[in-house]
């Protein structure tokens, strides 16, 4: 069975880790995917991709931060498609640095990107949304947060406050949409710690910068927190994503759900 079968979903960061699993699963499963991120190179890759694979796929370039840019992509999205249903707000950064060596600017560029780009793409995208609710579909939206906005590690501090501001923006917005009768879910998903090239990254400069004395030590100090011993694949997040997308979850909204391999338990 087609999960989503002619439904619309546009994903934002959809051109490598969890956006570009999620936009492949997305496919798969009927929907017809719009893809969205900095970079034309790789977005112009992913859309001939799931074109490839037999899915009515559009890329659009994309900044999250800037209101003209989401508003270039609804239009792009509605023009192309007249509909969206799913909204999946996954672009993000990640910074992590002691908090007296925190700047301004690093502070400045988590909360545009995780914070802002979520609010402006749900206040965005709304209008489009409740239209296409208006006429029969149920809409979702899910916003990636994480694991850190429940359980700061160490070092994260302004990475965690974004991703706890985004928790209660989804949990406060989910009431107001369930109460105004608009038909639009919205629910967070938690990962932990992913297999993808931020994370990789990240463990190189940790290296880099002393932290740890290399890559294996890094591995080693990052997975003690999750009793499954490893770290999550982009898959598995996308699997959490796609079920909150389709109506299997037509119940669910407010909720945060984990993807993180027992580190919260």
């Amino acid at each position: 069975m087609m999960r989503l079968a002619g439904k619309v979903a546009l994903i934002t960061g959809g051109t490598k880790g969890v956006g570009a699993a999620t936009a492949r699963l997305m496919a798969k499963e009927g929907a017809r995917v719009v893809v969205t991120a900095r970079s034309e190179g790789p977005g112009r890759e992913m859309e001939a991709e799931l074109c490839r694979s037999g899915a009515d796929a559009l890329f659009v370039p994309h900044d999250v931060s800037d209101q003209a840019s989401w508003q270039n992509v609804i239009n792009a999205v509605e023009k192309r498609f007249g509909a969206l249903d799913i909204l999946v707000n996954n672009a993000g950064v990640y910074v992590s640095k002691p908090f007296e060596e925190t700047t301004l600017s690093d502070l400045d560029l988590i909360l545009n990107i995780n914070l802002r780009g979520v609010f402006l793409g749900m206040q965005l995208a709304l209008p489009l949304m409740k239209k296409t609710a208006d006429e029969g579909q149920a809409g979702a939206i899910i916003n990636v947060s994480s694991t850190a906005a429940m359980a700061a590690p160490l070092h994260d501090s302004i990475y965690s406050a974004s991703k706890g501001a985004v928790q209660l923006l989804t949990r406060s917005i989910a009431k107001e949409f369930a109460r105004g009768g608009y038909n639009i879910r919205v629910n967070t998903v938690n990962p932990g710690i992913i297999e993808t090239d931020m994370t990789e990254r990240a463990m190189e400069k940790m290296v880099a910068t002393g932290v740890f004395e290399n890559r294996e030590a890094a591995v080693k100090a990052l997975l003690e927190p999750y009793p499954m011993g490893r770290f999550a694949m982009p898959e598995e997040v996308a699997s959490m994503i796609l079920f909150l997308a389709s109506d299997e979850s037509r119940y669910l909204t407010g909720g945060a759900f984990l993807v993180d391999g027992g580190e919260t338990a």
